[in-house]
């Protein structure tokens, strides 16, 4: 078995010779480690091609405009400005972001025509409106993927 000395897989094997029966084979057992791993649930976000991104890119670029950049001659001045483009990313960020819960389904594709065209259907139940419905879905997957 070929690992490397500082890897943390190198003391979890074992040869028993103890157990070696009539072949010339030994056994080895090989321990796998299993940590916990923390899985996110929840992230904060803007939803693509919603009015809040287009609200947020717009300040974006008014502050950055308005930020004094044109005469930096030394590094306390670029930290200055640095610490500035992180406060006002962190600002519009915060206040245009929205918590969300992560979930094993895509839903990139999941847009205002759909919620519409879906809103129809509900209310009316109709062959029609299922068929737009299905229409609808399939255009924005494939417009996606």
């Amino acid at each position: 078995m070929f690992l490397k000395k500082e890897s943390k897989e190198f003391n979890n094997h074992l040869i028993s010779p103890d157990l070696q029966s009539l072949s010339d084979h030994v056994p080895l057992l090989v321990f796998i480690i299993v940590e916990e791993e923390f899985i996110q649930e929840k992230k904060w976000s803007i939803d693509r091609n919603s009015d809040k991104e287009k609200e947020f890119v717009n300040e974006l670029i008014c502050r950055l405009e308005s930020m004094e950049t044109t005469n930096i001659t030394n590094c306390k001045q670029l930290e200055h400005v640095t610490q500035e483009f992180a406060f006002i990313i962190e600002d519009l960020w915060n206040k245009f972001s929205k918590l969300i819960n992560i979930t094993k389904i895509l839903k990139a594709w999941w847009n205002k025509e759909y919620n519409r065209d879906f809103a129809i259907y509900h209310m009316s139940k109709s062959r029609n409106n299922w068929m737009k419905y299905r229409k609808t879905v399939k255009i924005a997957k494939k417009t996606l993927f």
